[in-house]
């Protein structure tokens, strides 16, 4: 039998993970961003290294959030609220 593990202080885990992560990510996009020939060749790259860890910040606060519906309706990220409101009441699937 598998051991299941408490679902709040696992998700508030994942949620402390995923802030990491998305500094960590940050942390490199700075470091690549200090070189202005990286950010001339790289710009678009570069902009989707901030998505990834602008995404990690979003669930993480979802993960962390008392009520979930509110929470993927606050999302800032439009395409992550979007691919997660099918998982709110009264969402047709597009």
């Amino acid at each position: 039998m598998t051991a299941m593990l408490p679902l709040q202080p696992a998700a508030t885990g994942i949620a402390d993970e995923l802030d990491a992560l998305a500094a960590q990510i940050e942390d490199i996009g700075a470091g690549l961003c200090a070189d202005p020939e990286v950010v001339r060749s790289h710009a678009v790259s570069l902009q989707n290294i901030d998505l990834v860890a602008q995404t990690a910040k979003g669930l993480a606060h979802l993960l962390r959030a008392d009520c979930k519906i509110e929470a993927i309706s606050s999302l800032g990220l439009e395409a992550l609220q979007e691919r997660l409101s099918v998982f709110t009441p009264g969402q047709e699937e597009q």
